[in-house]
């Protein structure tokens, strides 16, 4: 299953979001406080529980300079699952998009989709805030 956030407009430079996605103790503060627990931070990881549903760790996978980076996520209940953000600069700003990639049975697939569309679009909305702050 493959959940894609709402394209973000972004008006800030590529190089600032991409500084945002790939220091994952700033990824860390986007994630949506209320319904995650025992967040932690490292220099290429991200670690926190879903209130209810699972326990998961990012770990930065690829990093393109100022267009794409992708976390590689391990969770407690060995499904797999990977993020992508798409960074597109635009001249006067930029876009951004979050894809999440999750090998969810499809009897669960519609139970899931749709609180996983919710956190992708908060925070690519977070990102959007914090990225046009600085």
């Amino acid at each position: 299953m493959t959940i894609e956030s709402r394209v973000e407009n972004i008006q800030s430079t590529d190089e600032k979001v991409f500084g945002l996605l790939s220091d994952c103790r700033q990824l860390g503060q986007h994630i949506p406080p209320q319904q995650v627990q025992n967040l932690q931070t490292g220099d290429n990881y991200c670690s926190f529980d879903v209130n209810g549903v699972a326990s998961f760790r990012l770990e930065l996978a690829e990093a393109l300079k100022y267009s794409k980076i992708c976390y590689s996520i391990t969770n407690d209940k060995g499904i797999p699952m990977g993020c992508r953000f798409d960074i597109n600069g635009n001249g006067t700003g930029c876009t951004l998009q979050m894809s999440v990639e999750a090998g969810i049975p499809i009897f669960l697939a519609g139970m899931v989709k749709g609180p996983m569309q919710k956190v992708a679009d908060t925070i690519i909305g977070k990102i959007k805030e914090a990225a046009e702050k600085q």
